[in-house]
């Protein structure tokens, strides 16, 4: 596999926000979300989350299409 260090920063603040959260799905979610706050804050950007169920051209495949 190709790896970089952004990569492996990435990979790093994935394996540490699943240890803080139990590995619990739920509370990975939240805790993330959590981190988009403070880096909105911190650099004065502003993310945006698609909407899923508004862009069905975004949804993601469950699949072979029958």
């Amino acid at each position: 596999m190709i790896t970089n260090h952004v990569l492996e920063d990435k990979w790093r603040v994935q394996k540490a926000l699943s240890e803080q959260a139990g590995h619990e799905p739920g509370r990975y979610i939240a805790l993330a979300h959590k981190k988009v706050l403070e880096a909105q804050e911190h650099y004065g950007i502003q993310f945006r989350y698609v909407e899923m169920e508004k862009d069905p051209s975004r949804r993601l495949s469950s699949g072979p299409q029958k």
